[in-house]
């Protein structure tokens, strides 16, 4: 599963086109999980996949979650790099996503935020998005991450 938090909404018909852009090979759903899952999305098939939105109006920023399941278990942190960065700079969008720093791997307040296609490092310790308090994430510094490639089934290219 890949989470992104995003500053502004997406309709749910152009995020379903970009993931389907990005994965061609897979059958791309929207399920909310309030109504019943849609007739043609097959759980026994690896190559459907399914996403779901939410806004939370309380965060100051980074309220509005893309949420996206059944795609491999492996790389999912990678994954969800990949396709944060592409819909960051397809759609102009500010993105944060959790991330797990190499140098201090046990600290929780990491992220990445993607902006005008340029990668950041973020801290989320005592704000509104990390944990309810009245601040803002903190960019640390422009951070220089290598975004790994997938190919049309979301699996990890290795080169």
């Amino acid at each position: 599963m890949e989470d992104m938090y995003l500053d502004k909404k997406i309709e749910i018909e152009n995020i379903k086109d970009r993931l389907e852009n990005l994965f061609p090979e897979l059958f791309v759903f929207y399920y909310d999980f309030n109504n019943d899952s849609p007739n043609e999305l097959d759980s026994n098939n690896p190559n459907h996949i399914f996403f779901n939105t939410s806004y939370n109006k309380e965060k100051l920023e980074f309220g509005y979650v893309i949420s996206i399941y059944r795609t491999p278990d492996q790389d999912h942190q990678e994954r969800a790099l990949f396709i944060a960065k592409a819909f960051s700079d397809f759609f102009e969008v500010r993105i944060l996503v959790p991330y797990t720093n190499p140098d201090k791997p046990n600290d929780p307040y990491y992220d990445i935020i993607f902006e005008n296609s340029k990668v950041f490092l973020a801290d989320d310790c005592d704000t509104n998005f990390g944990d309810d308090t009245d601040g803002l994430v903190k960019i640390l510094k422009e951070y220089p991450l290598k975004i790994t490639p997938f190919d049309k089934r979301a699996k990890l290219i290795l080169e």
